[in-house]
């Protein structure tokens, strides 16, 4: 019911292997997506088991600054196993893309 009110309609195959706890956490992106945009203001959005450094708001405010405005999402975190060496020209917190899981922490622009 909860996503039928964000217009989502769930494929078959996932709709059986969901969990209640993976349905919740849309739920709750997709309040803090809309919010995002009827305020028209970015959002960070985190887990609610992320971990984050002592100086975190410093942080991701140098890397928005860095990333400029040409971004439309960054992921906020880091993992032994995700790859750190895709690197951008210029740039020194920023690195391109990646195939990655999950959404542990991440920032969405004014939309």
């Amino acid at each position: 019911a909860a996503l039928r009110r964000h217009g989502i309609r769930l494929g078959p195959e996932y709709a059986r292997t969901c969990t209640v706890g993976q349905l919740g956490c849309a739920c709750s992106h997709l309040d803090v997506w809309r919010r995002a945009s009827e305020t028209r203001r970015a959002c960070v959005v985190l887990e609610d088991d992320a971990v984050v450094c002592e100086d975190f708001p410093r942080r991701v405010e140098a890397l928005l600054a860095e990333a400029g405005t040409a971004w439309d999402w960054i992921y906020l975190f880091y993992h032994p196993d995700c790859k750190r060496d895709l690197p951008i020209p210029g740039k020194t917190l920023v690195q391109r893309g990646f195939e990655t899981w999950g959404t542990v922490a991440y920032a969405m622009p004014v939309v």
